[in-house]
Formats: C-alpha cells, sequence, structure tokens
C-alpha cells in the first residue's frame, strides 16, 4: 500500500506537502492540491487514521451509537447510514448501545479517545437525567441525535446538537381515526413499557375520540416478546373477548394475534380489526397482509448523513432539529 512518501516522490515534493496537501491546507494551492489528491487516489493511499487521531488531526470517522436490538429492523437503517457515510469519505465506527447507560458511557469514551470527526448517536436513555452522559457527549462537537420522543430543547443546545425526532403522533392519529370511522369502537391495545411515549400517545387519542369510555382495554407489559405473545394468546383464548379492533405493539405480535383469533373462529378483520407496528418485512405477506405503521428508515438514514455533512462542513452552524413522521399503511387485516 503507498504511503505519503510514495506520492510525494510522484508529485516531486516533499512529504510535508503532501501531507499539508491531504488535510485541505490552505498553504497548498488548489492546482497542488488537486495533483496531489490524484496521485494518492492512483496509488491507493489510505491514511492512517490512528495516527492522525493521535495527532489531534482529522480521522475522517464518524461513530454511529445505536440500540440494534427489537423486532423492526435497525441493523438496515444503520448499514443503509454507514453506506452514505462511506460514499461521503468517512469510515464507520458502528456500536450496541443496547440502551445501556454503562454501554453507552464506555463507547463514548472509545469515540473520544478515537477522536471522531462526528457522531450519530440513538437517545435511548433519559439525557436529562444523565448528567455524565451529557459531559461525555459535550467532549464530542459534532453529533446529531436521533428519538422518538425527545422534547428538551435546552439539553439539546447545551449540547450544541442536531436532533431529529422520528414521530409517531401522526400514524398514531390515523390508526385511531380509522377505527373510529370504520365502527370499531372497543380497541384493545398491546403495549411494551419500554415504548411509554406511544402508548401516552395512543391513550391521549383513544381518549379524545371516546374509545377509553366505552369498553377500551390497554395491557402495558414488561414481558420479552415471546411472553408478551403468550399473554396475549392467553388473554384471547379465554372465550370472552369482546373487543372490535386490536393494535399491537408490533408486526410479530400481530401476526401472532391472528393466528389465535382465527383458530377460536374469529374473523379477521370482519369481527376484529388487527393492526401491528414497525411494517416488517413480512407483514405484506402474512393472511391477511397486517396493517402496520411505517418507520421510514430510508428517509431517516437520508436525513440523518445529510445533517451531519452540513454541521462536518460548517461546524458553526447554530443547533437544528427536524421532524420525520411515521406512516400508517393499510391492509387487510385492519379492514
Amino acid at each position: 500500500m503507498a504511503g505519503i512518501k510514495d506520492i510525494a516522490e510522484q508529485c516531486g515534493v516533499t512529504a510535508a506537502t503532501v501531507s499539508l496537501a491531504l488535510s485541505n491546507h490552505p498553504r497548498i494551492s488548489e492546482s497542488r492540491r488537486k495533483e496531489i489528491h490524484s496521485a494518492a487516489a492512483r496509488l491507493g493511499y489510505r491514511p492512517n487514521v490512528i495516527a492522525q487521531s493521535l495527532r489531534g488531526g482529522k480521522t475522517n470517522s464518524i461513530g454511529i451509537l445505536w440500540s440494534l436490538s427489537g423486532p423492526h429492523n435497525p441493523v438496515g437503517l444503520i448499514r443503509s447510514v454507514a453506506l452514505k457515510l462511506m460514499d461521503a469519505g468517512y469510515v464507520s465506527y458502528v456500536a450496541d448501545s443496547l440502551s445501556d447507560p454503562r454501554v453507552i458511557k464506555q463507547c463514548l469514551r472509545d469515540y473520544i479517545t478515537r477522536n471522531i470527526d462526528g457522531l450519530i448517536f440513538q437517545d435511548g436513555v433519559d439525557l436529562c437525567s444523565n448528567p455524565e452522559i451529557c459531559e461525555l457527549l459535550k467532549k464530542i462537537p459534532l453529533k446529531v441525535i436521533v428519538d422518538d420522543a425527545w422534547e428538551n430543547h435546552d439539553t439539546m443546545e447545551k449540547l450544541n446538537c442536531d436532533f431529529i425526532k422520528r414521530d409517531h403522533a401522526v400514524a398514531i392519529k390515523e390508526i385511531v381515526r380509522f377505527c373510529k370511522e370504520s365502527g370499531r369502537r372497543k380497541v384493545f391495545m398491546i403495549s411494551h413499557r419500554q415504548q411509554n411515549h406511544r402508548v401516552s400517545l395512543f391513550k391521549n387519542e383513544l381518549q379524545i375520540n371516546g374509545f377509553l369510555d366505552e369498553g377500551s382495554l390497554m395491557i402495558n407489559t414488561s414481558a420479552e416478546l415471546t411472553d408478551i405473545t403468550n399473554e396475549v394468546v392467553e388473554w384471547l383464548s379465554v372465550g370472552n373477548f369482546q373487543h372490535d379492533a386490536i393494535i399491537a405493539t408490533n408486526d410479530e405480535v400481530a401476526g401472532a394475534v391472528i393466528t389465535v383469533l382465527v383458530k377460536n373462529g374469529i374473523k379477521v378483520p370482519e369481527n376484529v380489526a388487527v393492526i401491528g407496528f414497525n411494517d416488517s418485512l413480512l407483514s405484506k405477506h402474512f393472511i391477511p397482509p397486517i396493517a402496520s405503521v411505517n418507520r421510514r428508515d430510508n428517509e431517516l438514514a437520508a436525513m440523518t448523513v445529510e445533517m451531519l455533512m452540513e454541521i462536518l462542513k460548517n461546524p458553526e452552524l447554530p443547533p437544528r432539529s427536524k421532524s420525520l413522521a411515521m406512516e400508517f399503511v393499510k391492509r387487510e387485516s385492519a379492514g
């Protein structure tokens, strides 16, 4: 693999000139810079990121700290982000946060040691109650934070970060409106305690539309996915199920619900509408195809990388926030 000395010899300049040109130093003329960059590409030069980090220079590296768990497909989203960053000339250091403050702190310390140029961080914790995480985030100057619920703009300004909110509200309003317009009045909602923000939005919409006064029910569990499914199957199998719509925590639970309803002679969607969440890959191939909520991962990936590239080019930009609304996908299971 070619090094700086090889490029210097090819261009007839000193190694110091090559180093300055590769870091786009203003002392080097535009024509000379283009010549050296062209030679570097031709010779297959790859910068020593670790050496640059130790010198405190630009490392062309981005940290991606994200929770990779869930029945939805965060890995696909992160792969899309990493590929877009690669196209822009950046290497990605991807870490699974596990939504665990201990893991998050350790990963942030590692990123700081590596002197990453920027960070993409999915906020899986309450930053306001984690001053240590906030202090670590402050040491990474350029960052984009993505979350489904975060509304604390004071914290955003203190961290000097850009923020993207993946918004559930529009899709949830559409689901409740759809149930109301199709004559469904007794909604059985299955949720997980990690989804408190989503639950509060659903509960508010159900309340506004009078559903909670007509026998709607919410199950909020801390169980794992398999246990949630077992709980729901047991509940639905007792024979006195009187609801006409079920909103499941995700498409996998929705699929299990449809199976047990059909086994008990309850028709979907004629007797009961079933709606999932996350718009999983197999949802549209289920019988009947499962109505769901699309997380718009491709658009989120593009928006995230675009925001980060903008602040990498102009670090003096003030903190900005954007919102990306999830979409209700109507399919046969909802009627």
